[in-house]
C-alpha cells in the first residue's frame, strides 16, 4: 500500500541499517572471540600483542583439567554456533524483507508496462487470425497471459531467494515478451498469413521428404534390383 516515496523511503532506511548491523557483527564478533582466535596459528592481525601458546600446551595438564578444557572448548563452539545461526537467520530475515520493497517497487512499473507489451501481441493476433471469430484470438492471447505470468512469477521468487537481481526478476517476462509484441506488430502492418493454416497447409505439402531423406528414395529401386 506505500506510493513510490514512502518505498524509496523504506528502501534506504533497511538497506542502511542491514548494512551497519553487518559492520557492527562482524567487528564485535572478533572483540569477544578474541581469545579463541588467537588459538589459531593461521589466523593473521594487524597487530597481535597476545601470547603465543606452544601447540603441546594440553600435555601440560592432568586428567580432570583436560576434561574441563574439552568442556569449555566444546561449549565455547556451540555458543559460537548459535550465534551465527542467529545472526544468518536474522541478516537473511531482513535482506529478504529489503528485497520484498524493491520488488512491489518494481511492480508498480512492471504491470503498467506489462499492459502495453501484452496489447502489442493481442492487438496483432486479432488482426493476424482472420479465421476463427473471437474465439481463436482470445484462446492464443489466454496463452501468452499465461506464460507471461509463469515467467513473471519465476523472475519474482529468483529475484526474492538472491538467484537473480531484482531488476532482473521483475522486467523478465516483458522483456521476454517485447520482441514478440513487436515481431507480431510488425506482420500485421504488413498483412502477413503468418496464421493462416491454408498457407501453412501449401508450405507443408511442398516439402519433399526425399530433399532430407535420401536413401527412402534408392530403397524401392534397390529391392527390385535383388528380386530380379
Amino acid at each position: 500500500m506505500l506510493n513510490i516515496k514512502q518505498l524509496n523511503y523504506f528502501i534506504d532506511s533497511l538497506d542502511g541499517v542491514n548494512q551497519t548491523q553487518k559492520v557492527n557483527f562482524a567487528e564485535t564478533f572478533t572483540k569477544n572471540y578474541q581469545v579463541i582466535i588467537n588459538l589459531d596459528t593461521l589466523y593473521k592481525t594487524g597487530q597481535d600483542t597476545s601470547l603465543t601458546i606452544s601447540s603441546d600446551f594440553y600435555s601440560n595438564f592432568t586428567g580432570p583439567d583436560r576434561a574441563k578444557i574439552i568442556s569449555y572448548a566444546i561449549s565455547t563452539a556451540r555458543n559460537i554456533k548459535k550465534t551465527l545461526d542467529y545472526q544468518v537467520q536474522s541478516f537473511k530475515t531482513k535482506d529478504e524483507l529489503l528485497v520484498k520493497h524493491k520488488i512491489v517497487w518494481h511492480r508498480k512499473f512492471t504491470l503498467s508496462f506489462a499492459c502495453l507489451v501484452l496489447f502489442f501481441i493481442g492487438a496483432p493476433l486479432g488482426a493476424i487470425i482472420r479465421k476463427g471469430g473471437l474465439g481463436l484470438p482470445t484462446v492464443i492471447s489466454i496463452l501468452f497471459f499465461i506464460l507471461y505470468h509463469i515467467i513473471s512469477m519465476i523472475g519474482e521468487k529468483s529475484a526474492l531467494k538472491g538467484a537473480m537481481e531484482v531488476t532482473g526478476g521483475m522486467w523478465l517476462s516483458s522483456l521476454i515478451l517485447l520482441p514478440l509484441g513487436f515481431f507480431l506488430t510488425l506482420k500485421a502492418t504488413s498483412d502477413s498469413p503468418l496464421m493462416d493454416m491454408e498457407v501453412w497447409n501449401k508450405v507443408i505439402r511442398q516439402i519433399n521428404p526425399s530433399r532430407f531423406f535420401p536413401k527412402h528414395r534408392n530403397a524401392p529401386v534397390q529391392a527390385n534390383e535383388k528380386n530380379q
